[in-house]
């Protein structure tokens, strides 16, 4: 059984990484490549949402088969994982920012 990914490649995820490994990267650069971090992982709680509701019924009714339901649950295990680092590394440029950091993310979707 071959899992398909639920969400292409987490490119924001990538470019924070990237920058982080860069000696020239400003404290700026950093702080808006991990609310557009952020950004990117609200985006995907809405979509999961709104995936939840209708793949569970054609789960139930057997018009999807379990590879999708795996590909998903594992799809929103990640983004709660990212969701954590994200807090994380928001609290160590300022103490606090890892509580609000998701909800400016949020306000910014919106």
């Amino acid at each position: 059984m071959t899992i398909i990914p639920w969400f292409p490649e987490h490119t924001t995820r990538d470019i924070y990484i990237s920058l982080l490994q860069q000696e020239s990267a400003t404290d700026l650069q950093l702080r808006a490549a991990l609310l557009r971090r952020a950004m990117t992982n609200i985006e995907r709680v809405f979509k999961l949402r709104e995936d939840r509701r209708a793949l569970s019924i054609l789960l139930h009714k057997g018009a999807v088969g379990d590879d999708l339901w795996i590909s998903f649950t594992q799809a929103d295990q990640e983004n709660q994982r990212d969701m954590m680092e994200v807090t994380a590394e928001a609290d160590t440029f300022k103490e606090n920012w890892g509580q609000t950091i998701l909800h400016t993310a949020n306000e910014m979707h919106n």
